[in-house]
């Protein structure tokens, strides 16, 4: 068993899928995102937000730099369309 601080190298070099924010793929998005939730004039007038795209195209990324932008003020909710 491996103790998760530890590193585990893997010859396939396997990548985690996680979200991670980059600035210069994600920047745009959550700097237009963040502006919008917190002008008062623009959030007044919008009444839902989608994020649409396939499979890997950073959708989790760019909430991830929304989420800390914005810290506390979030609230994250996942909702599955997965079937059991």
């Amino acid at each position: 068993m491996t103790d998760a601080s530890e590193t585990v190298t893997s010859p396939l070099r396997l990548e985690s899928l996680v979200p991670r924010f980059v600035s210069d793929q994600h920047g745009t998005y959550r700097d237009e995102l963040v502006d919008l939730l917190t002008d008062d004039d623009r959030r007044a007038r919008v009444w839902n937000i989608a994020l649409t795209g396939g499979y890997g195209s950073g959708k989790s990324s760019v909430l991830a730099g929304v989420r800390d932008q914005l810290g506390k003020r979030v609230v994250e909710i996942s909702l599955s369309t997965g079937s059991t």
